[in-house]
């Protein structure tokens, strides 16, 4: 991989086309659950791939080329949810998810956007450190060290989101009964 990053230090088109390729639609997964809305997302996004190409030269090699890609997308959505309320995330949600990857099953995709509104839902923090453990597959010491955390403070905060993400779902789950 170590001539592919240095394909992407150059800036070269085509090694930026197969990034983008490779991670963009986990990029932009991840975009959406922090800010809430797809299109907002999708704007988020491609500031953050603009700054990172802009910003190509300043990469050190101290992280994955990725993770850092990745600490410039979520630091473009905290811009972002500066700027909007949490109460409007949440009822944008809904309507600007992507549909499950079977379009026929209404339960799975009913459960697909609850699970999405839940997580908009939590406190920033929370929302990102759940997105990157669960969507991103990161490790809890690597969400430590990019936010700035304590391992221990990270546990704490996924704990802590689980059991609120599990309330919210049983009450939308017993609001359901028909």
């Amino acid at each position: 991989m170590g001539e592919d990053i240095s394909r992407l230090l150059e800036g070269a088109p085509e090694a930026w086309g197969d990034f983008v390729q490779c991670h963009g639609e986990s990029l932009l997964r991840m975009a959406v659950l922090l800010v809430g809305d797809r299109d907002t997302a999708q704007d988020a996004l491609q500031e953050g791939l603009l700054a990172a190409y802009r910003a190509r030269q300043r990469f050190r090699g101290e992280a994955r080329f990725h993770t850092w890609v990745t600490a410039i997308v979520i630091n473009e959505c905290r811009k972002v949810n500066r700027l909007s309320a949490q109460r409007e995330r949440a009822e944008r949600i809904s309507a600007s998810m992507p549909e499950p990857a079977r379009r026929e099953d209404t339960s799975a995709s009913a459960e697909f956007g609850s699970l999405y509104n839940a997580i908009a839902s939590l406190g920033e923090q929370e929302r990102e450190i759940v997105t990157l453990y669960y969507f991103n597959d990161w490790k809890v010491s690597a969400i430590a060290t990019f936010l700035g955390l304590k391992e221990g403070t990270v546990k704490s905060h996924l704990a802590r989101a689980r059991n609120r993400l599990r309330s919210i779902l049983r009450r939308i789950g017993e609001g359901d009964d028909e």
